[in-house]
């Protein structure tokens, strides 16, 4: 008998799950909640290319600077007669 009651509760306890899954699942398909997520996602995107492009934009400044300073150093070596 015991044994039959607790199986009885877990049954209970198992349905009671599978009905607060399936009406989270329901709230997550509607539409207030689709459309926040969207948002969401357009956010994390758009933060997402703002930090690509800085960092193309470093890149590109990374590589003039290093552009300039060879153009430097060659234009010392040649001064000094070392080219």
């Amino acid at each position: 008998m015991a044994i039959d009651r607790k199986e009885e509760k877990f049954q209970v306890e198992q349905r009671k799950k599978a009905v607060d899954k399936a009406k989270q699942q329901l709230y997550y398909e509607t539409d207030r909640v689709r459309s926040l997520h969207s948002g969401l996602n357009l956010t994390e995107t758009l933060k997402e290319r703002d930090m690509q492009l800085r960092f193309k934009h470093f890149k590109n400044k990374s590589e003039v600077n290093k552009g300039k300073i060879y153009l430097e150093t060659m234009r010392k070596s040649i001064e000094g007669g070392k080219f």
